[in-house]
């Protein structure tokens, strides 16, 4: 018997003392709320951190106790819409001196961060990112993409801290960086894929009810009778975006370097236990 757990991570706000703004946002709780109900229909045990309760340390707590819990062919999905940011590489891996970031309430967790959480899972647990965010074609790892889009239309309010925000929060909390979870690359034993909310140099639109993104998952989701597997997933979620006239694109790719596990993982259907 599989065991699937899930985290739903959403900010409508972030600490005004570390980013110098609030960054106030409109539709990320219900977005959290909504991918909740979506794994609680497929019997996962979810956790939800809200706004203030989305912190670096409660994050990483949770997928640390998550992947305590799980082993080969558990799944675990993982969900983020926020902010979106970018700091200095001060481990010198990105072509563009940047991480990518999830900006938590307090402090922003980067690409190296979150791809050490991932680390911590044991080999043949199943993981399934959504990141709605901006920034996030890479948010898992160190990894650039091409520049090219297809896209255009209508510019809600994105999802991205302006780089003074986030450099502030970033000078501010300097030490911490350098003693968090990604000082160093570790690798992942884990199979499995991020879908993000657009590319590295793209932004993600909030909405008034849903955010753009999410409100793609939830149209292809379909309350559950999406029938495809998750690359058919991810490319149903990018046409509904082309339709809607969203400029940004989702990407789809591994969150190990084992490629064979991932061409196994894109094959399976979405969220099967």
């Amino acid at each position: 018997m599989t065991s699937f757990r899930s985290l739903h991570i959403g900010l409508n706000a972030v600490d005004e003392d570390s980013y110098g703004t609030s960054g106030p946002l409109r539709a990320c709780e219900a977005d959290a709320a909504s991918m909740a109900a979506v794994a609680e229909a497929r019997g996962a045990q979810s956790t939800s951190l809200i706004t203030r309760a989305a912190t670096c340390d409660a994050v990483v707590r949770e997928i640390a106790r998550a992947a305590e819990d799980l082993a080969a062919g558990d799944l675990f999905l993982l969900t983020y819409s926020g902010h979106g940011g970018q700091v200095p590489d001060v481990n010198d891996e990105e072509s563009d001196d940047l991480d990518e970031t999830w900006c938590l309430f307090d402090s922003q967790l980067r690409d190296d961060d979150i791809n050490a959480c991932l680390a911590l899972f044991a080999e043949g647990v199943r993981v399934l990112m959504l990141s709605d965010s901006c920034h996030s074609g890479s948010v898992n790892k160190d990894l650039a993409f091409a520049r090219d889009s297809r896209l255009g239309g209508r510019s809600p309010a994105p999802k991205r801290l302006p780089l003074e925000s986030t450099d502030k929060e970033f000078q501010l909390h300097l030490a911490n960086y350098r003693t968090r979870l990604g000082c160093s690359k570790t690798a992942i034993k884990a199979t499995g894929a991020l879908i993000s909310g657009c590319r590295d140099d793209q932004e993600s639109k909030d909405g008034d009810v849903n955010g753009a993104f999410t409100s793609a998952f939830l149209t292809a989701w379909d309350k559950g009778r999406f029938a495809g597997d998750h690359r058919q997933l991810h490319e149903s979620i990018v046409n509904i975006l082309w339709e809607r006239h969203f400029e940004q694109e989702p990407q789809i790719t591994g969150i190990s370097d084992d490629d064979v596990s991932f061409a196994q993982f894109l094959a399976q259907p979405p969220l099967r236990p």
